[in-house]
């Protein structure tokens, strides 16, 4: 399943790297995630892929990532290593070291929820009827009536009657937004429209789709991979853009780990009519959020973050050690990130407004964006708890973990079980025999363990199997 632009990142349309929130490791829980839809976990990014990015991972606190719901798993231990300055200039905080793939609707989808019988996909209805029958490799969210299906190893798009209109015929496809989506022929991405057409020609490595308007996409030249054994005995090969493999023509993320790097990657955005407005000039951007996208203008390990406009302009000076793309009309940013003695010190998270000051000063030890007017915060000494948007705790640090509040629930995990919680921090719902980890999405989440992953509804009503053997 697929939010945002992850519908690009491979065929396998997973929530890959799924960060684990940093927290004490005294405090682990005791639930291991494995892997589901039958992907393999990955290793943690090589910092090099991250473009030295030191920013934490995106909270995959009930994997609400975002108020789009669920973007990564609710689990993780925190990491806080003392490492050599070296080390702790090329290193993220946090690595992953799982798979985990986003079972939950993105905001904004259509009607249908994914379904998995043994190894085939389909759609089922609000109320758990089967409308399209599993019968593809893989598929996507509908968006403007379409949904991304994968059939022999090829990528096309159905209707909500299951019917082929574009056919299967891409190496990769994302969504479609903005009524247009991004799709990979052979070495080269492009956009199509809803009728298949190639309104925008295939001409950059990798695309991400629209976002706010504008939609981010990468060129290089040459590009490194690892053997596909992963063998220590085989050493990186070096490609060109015209002889790579197909799998290196992705669009780089700090939270996904890919066997193919490329040193000279550089960014820019292009609008519907495929016009470059911002050159690919940057070697690090995020996708623009409320008008505003942030990156960095160098590669140096100890450059900053900032943020520029839809024309390319910095709007906000690059000064933060860590930045989150804005939501809610705030981002949330890290400043006093060093190195003291060998040793690694964090500093603070607070929240920005648009102009780039701080309406939350920095006090946090990790911080996630706004959603429906919370946003998930950790005090090392007390834990996870919630501030509203004058800075002040609704909901008093004491989780384990706590995710973004999506239809004004929150799911989190006190150290003992997990639950949802409304924007009072009661309990609401409880249950004792699945596992909670994902955000609600059209009235529903999924609950379980893989292999026992069902969809539920708000009054932990069993709706039907999200995953089935069968």
């Amino acid at each position: 399943m697929t939010d945002d632009n992850t519908a690009l990142q491979g065929p396998t349309g997973t929530v890959t790297g799924a960060l684990r929130r940093c927290r004490d490791p005294r405090r682990l829980t005791p639930h291991r995630f494995r892997t589901n839809g039958g992907h393999h976990p990955r290793v943690a990014p090589r910092a090099h892929q991250l473009g030295q990015d030191r920013r934490h991972p995106k909270r995959p606190p009930a994997p609400v990532g975002r108020a789009e719901t669920g973007r990564e798993p609710l689990r993780g231990s925190l990491c806080w290593p003392l490492v050599a300055v070296v080390a702790l200039l090329t290193l993220d905080t946090c690595f992953a070291t799982e798979t985990l793939r986003n079972p939950i609707k993105a905001r904004g989808a259509g009607p249908l929820f994914q379904i998995r019988r043994g190894d085939k996909w389909g759609y089922m209805d609000r109320n758990g009827a089967t409308v399209i029958q599993p019968q593809f490799q893989d598929v996507g969210d509908f968006f403007f009536g379409l949904a991304r299906v994968e059939m022999n190893q090829k990528w096309g798009y159905i209707d909500e009657k299951g019917q082929i209109i574009i056919p299967c015929q891409f190496e990769r496809a994302g969504d479609f937004r903005d009524g247009l989506a991004p799709v990979q022929l052979e070495r080269k991405w492009g956009f199509i429209d809803s009728t298949g057409n190639l309104v925008i020609k295939p001409r950059f490595q990798a695309a991400a789709a629209f976002s706010d308007g504008l939609a981010r996409f990468q060129i290089w030249d040459t590009v490194q991979c690892d053997a596909s054994n992963h063998s220590a005995a085989n050493r990186p090969e070096t490609f060109t853009k015209e002889n790579a493999p197909l799998d290196a023509f992705t669009m780089y993320r700090r939270d996904r780990q890919s066997r193919c790097f490329a040193q000279d990657v550089l960014f820019g955005y292009i609008d519907t009519h495929g016009q470059s407005v911002i050159a690919p000039t940057l070697p690090v951007a995020e996708d623009f959020s409320e008008g505003l996208a942030a990156v960095r203008l160098s590669r140096s390990p100890t450059s900053k973050w900032g943020y520029i406009d839809k024309s390319g302009r910095i709007a906000i000076q690059p000064r933060f050690d860590q930045a989150l793309s804005f939501s809610e009309g705030r981002a949330a940013v890290q400043t006093g990130f060093r190195a003291e003695q060998g040793q690694q010190v964090d500093g603070k998270w607070g929240f920005i407004d648009a102009l780039g000051r701080f309406d939350v000063p920095p006090q946090f030890d990790l911080a996630d964006g706004y959603s429906e007017g919370l946003a998930a915060v950790f005090m090392r000494s007390d834990g996870w708890g919630y501030i509203d948007a004058l800075g002040t705790f609704a909901i008093p640090p004491r989780y384990t973990t706590a995710g973004q509040f999506s239809e004004g629930v929150a799911v989190v995990d006190d150290g003992v079980e997990n639950y949802y919680i409304d924007k009072a921090g009661r309990k609401v719902l409880v249950l004792k025999t699945l596992l909670l980890m994902w955000p609600f999405s059209d009235g529903l989440t999924v609950a379980g363990n893989e292999g026992e992953q069902k969809y539920v509804d708000r009054k932990g009503r069993t709706v039907a199997n999200y995953a089935s053997p069968f």
